[in-house]
């Protein structure tokens, strides 16, 4: 799930307007995942007192972040926090006959890259390449 890709946790921050260099940082702090950065600091979206927050990024970023940094961080924390509650209650409700969890765009197609990348001696095109269903099938097992 989206929750556990770092690609479409870098492709999002970037959406964002994160630069890379603060991306870089956060991954240097093994924040490399939507997982691992709802979990960062002992904080949750809607509590007054963002310090938790702010201390960790300060420390990930080597210093406090401007306002502008700032605001794209705190709504990507939000957004990951509501992906991790989506996630938790997907797997509490899951059973034998749930379907298989889609993985993200950015993580298909980066898949895609590294399959293209592994397999140079093959020319892909659009009629040849790998099916989308048989990339989630595999992230699925």
């Amino acid at each position: 799930m989206a929750i556990d890709s770092q690609v479409a946790f870098k492709d999002r921050a970037l959406e964002l307007g994160t630069a890379n260099e603060d991306i870089d940082a956060l991954a240097a702090a093994d924040t490399t995942c939507y997982a691992t950065f709802a979990y960062c600091c002992n904080f949750q979206p809607g509590q007054s007192d963002e310090s938790a927050s702010t201390a960790f990024l300060t420390t990930s970023l080597g210093a406090a972040p401007s306002a502008a940094v700032a605001s794209k961080l705190r709504r990507l924390l939000f957004e990951v926090h509501a992906l991790s509650l989506e996630d938790l209650k997907a797997r509490a409700d899951r059973n034998e006959t749930s379907e298989a969890r889609d993985i993200p765009l950015a993580e298909k197609m980066d898949r895609i890259r590294q399959e293209q990348q592994r397999l140079a001696w093959i020319s892909f095109t659009p009629q040849s390449g790998p099916l989308i269903a048989l990339l989630t099938r595999l992230a699925n097992n």
